[in-house]
């Protein structure tokens, strides 16, 4: 398989050339087929990799990466049957290597067979090398036992696993087993966002050394600054500026790098270059919109979230950022009507809606307010505030049976315990007074 040869950049062009020239130099070597798959898995010519690790594990039967990273690639895009098969080659080479545990046990359970999972799990976490993998053999228990219905084994492993490792996907597992148990949740809810627990794959990590070229540095470094590592990322993304000074998504994301490393100062200078030379790039206005919010400076925050919506009038995160400045600035009628402009554009968000029914409840607007939480809830059905401002507003309407169904659902996804007896003492007081 030949790819990537005729790449516009001549960094990567060259460096898969060498690969593909040293396969075909020596036919019968799998472990060279099998680094050829490799710079074509690390620089994204997905298909070649896949078949080039097919070929170097048929002329190289022993060695564990060629099964284990086609198995990756293949779940990756989804085929979860073909990746554990390909897995199960790779574990009966080397059976002890705990990252594939866990990465079996993961499919298993997307497809829905936990007891295989559960199995999968157990083997990680015996042959766990360190906390991560710990961590996350623990959690893929738990999820397998709540599969299989042991939701009071499953609690009891999470209750402790939350002590020492506090994730979010934690604390949501968590929340997830109370409820099964229908337990009062003692611990505060959990966004539906919450990310995704990781673990050490050294073997994997392999790829990231044959990275090559502006582009395929460029993608490594936003995966790296997605997972919160923006220290890595820097170390990514500022050789990069020396090949291409004026790129907008490598300047963009250095800014992003430099305001989670502490360095505001030089985030805004990145964002000022930006904004000289790429003045109609509307993530350069929403990042500077941020970065003067944080200085205090609300009216060019505005004026740069209002530019950046001009040019991407359907970007969320622009659409939220400007209610949520206006609802801090008291402009409660402005934010309403931002709210109404989002929608117009087809943007819906939970927080959003959330916060409009905030704005109405907190006028006396009880129908506004109550239409306002139903589509937060629809939009986030796990979003605990959303249900209990849901149930209080029901209440103030005088729609007491309503309200108390939707206390009950704030009190199931985790609300605190403090917020649950405050709506109820509200609710029973009113139906009381109205019907006295």
């Amino acid at each position: 398989m030949v790819a990537g040869v005729d790449s516009d950049d001549a960094e990567l062009a060259a460096f898969v050339r060498e690969r593909v020239d040293d396969a075909v130099a020596d036919a019968q070597s799998g472990a060279l087929r099998g680094r050829l798959a490799m710079a074509y898995d690390a620089n994204g010519f997905d298909e070649a990799a896949i078949a080039s690790y097919s070929q170097a594990a048929e002329l190289d039967s022993d060695e564990f990466l060629w099964p284990y990273l086609r198995a990756l690639l293949l779940a990756h895009q989804g085929n979860y049957e073909r990746a554990i098969e390909d897995l199960g080659r790779a574990l009966a080479i080397d059976g002890d290597y705990a990252p594939a545990w866990l990465w079996r046990g993961t499919w298993l359970l997307d497809l829905g067979r936990a007891s295989g999972a559960n199995e999968a799990f157990r083997r990680a976490l015996e042959l766990a090398p360190d906390e991560s993998t710990r961590v996350a053999a623990e959690a893929g228990l738990a999820r397998a036992l709540l599969a299989q219905g042991a939701a009071e084994a499953a609690h009891g492993l999470l209750s402790s696993l939350a002590e020492s490792a506090p994730h979010p996907a934690v604390l949501r597992l968590l929340a997830n087993s109370g409820r099964a148990l229908g337990k009062e949740a003692d611990f505060p809810s959990v966004e539906p966002a919450a990310t995704a627990l990781e673990w050490a794959d050294p073997r994997r990590a392999q790829l990231d050394d044959l990275v090559r070229g502006f582009d395929g540095r460029l993608r490594q470094a936003e995966g790296v600054l997605s997972r919160g590592d923006a220290e890595a990322a820097l170390d990514i993304l500022e050789p990069l500026r020396k090949q291409r000074p004026e790129d907008r998504t490598l300047l963009n994301n250095l800014a992003i790098a430099y305001a989670a490393t502490g360095k505001p100062a030089t985030a805004m200078e990145t964002l000022q270059e930006g904004l000289r030379l790429h003045d109609d790039y509307y993530l350069f206005h929403f990042n500077a919109a941020v970065a003067y919010e944080e200085r205090g400076d609300t009216r060019t925050a505005l004026m740069h979230l209002d530019r950046a919506l001009s040019l991407q009038p359907a970007f969320a995160p622009a659409h939220e950022r400007k209610v949520l400045v206006l609802i801090g600035q008291q402009r409660h009628d402005d934010a309403l009507a931002a709210v109404a402009t989002a929608l117009a554009e087809g943007v819906q968000t939970a927080s959003m809606m959330y916060r409009a029914g905030v704005v109405e409840g907190s006028r006396g607007r009880w129908g506004n307010a109550i239409g306002h939480f139903q589509q937060a809830v629809s939009l986030a059905p796990r979003l605990a505030r959303a249900h209990l401002a849901l149930a209080r507003s029901l209440a103030e309407a005088g729609r007491h049976d309503e309200a108390r169904g939707a206390l009950d659902d704030a009190e199931r996804l985790g609300a605190a315990s403090a917020d649950i007896a405050s709506a109820r003492r509200r609710i029973e007081a009113l139906f009381t007074s109205e019907s006295s």
